[in-house]
């Protein structure tokens, strides 16, 4: 179980990073169907809920380190994910 609020953040990264870069990973029909039925911010959100819910952290030892990173990274995702946006058909 981890208890320790950097290991928690560098785990969450490491498993995000592994689940992005799956479709460059895996080639071929199954995996296109897969990452179109399901695109890797869907598997990482499914990823972790299920490591939370095997317990694999410590939700009260690393709630300080959670509650000091949500907001800012938030903001920083939402940011990220609206640069793909086409503003123009947007305003049309």
């Amino acid at each position: 179980m981890i208890k320790d609020g950097f290991i928690y953040i560098a785990v969450l990264f490491f498993v995000a990073a592994l689940l992005i870069n799956l479709p460059v990973l895996l080639k071929g029909k199954t995996a296109k169907k897969i990452f179109n039925f399901a695109p890797p911010i869907v598997l990482i959100y499914l990823g972790l809920m299920v490591l939370c819910t095997l317990k694999v952290w410590d939700l009260k030892a690393t709630a300080s380190a959670y509650s000091a990173l949500k907001n800012p990274l938030l903001y920083a995702m939402l940011f990220i994910m609206l640069l793909r946006c086409d503003m123009k058909k947007i305003i049309k």
